[in-house]
């Protein structure tokens, strides 16, 4: 079995009704949040049977987090059908597939969220859909959890895909070159 860590080339969260990102060292999962994520998929992803994808948030803690009790299946990812603007408030939203949407429950006592999304980047491997990244959103009902984004300052605590796939880890070739400059 193999292992891919994949940093998030992108993280971004957007505030419904208010028309500016928030574009820091944090991200925004639940209501009224829409927070974008994109993970470049390695070429080797498409050749290496894949069995398992997990998408691993660490969390920042929110003082304000108080209906713990109602987050059952309170939140979701989705797969992004359209492209991802910083300015989809100004504009219709983006697609989603509904299809390949995980839901997810917040475990309020553990300080990071891994979250199974291998259907999704399944669809992505296989070219059922094309990867224009994860929209995170939740139910108005509960309260946003806070994630490290990818400017986070300290780098092991960034979103984070990690893919298993089947024998040995993708290896990658060593080659010999000579490089003239002019």
């Amino acid at each position: 079995m193999g292992l891919l860590d994949l940093n998030s080339k992108e993280s971004i969260s957007l505030k419904h009704g208010t028309r500016c990102p928030l574009y820091d060292n944090k991200i925004y999962w639940g209501y009224p949040f829409q927070t974008y994520l994109f993970f470049e998929i390695s070429q080797v992803s498409y050749f290496t049977p894949l069995l398992e994808a997990k998408l691993i948030l660490y969390k920042i803690p929110n003082c304000c987090e108080r209906n713990a009790d109602l987050q059952e299946k309170a939140y979701q990812i989705s797969p992004l059908l359209d492209f991802f603007s910083i300015y989809n408030d100004w504009y219709e939203s983006p697609k989603v597939d509904d299809n390949y949407r995980v839901e997810y429950t917040n475990q309020p006592c553990v300080s990071y969220s891994e979250i199974d999304i291998t259907n999704i980047v399944m669809s992505w491997t296989n070219g059922t859909i094309e990867n224009k990244g994860l929209l995170l959103t939740g139910s108005p009902y509960v309260e946003y959890l806070i994630y490290a984004s990818n400017h986070y300052e300290i780098k092991g605590m960034r979103p984070m895909l990690r893919l298993t796939y089947e024998g040995a880890s993708p290896s990658f070739s060593k080659a010999d070159c000579t490089v003239e400059v002019r």
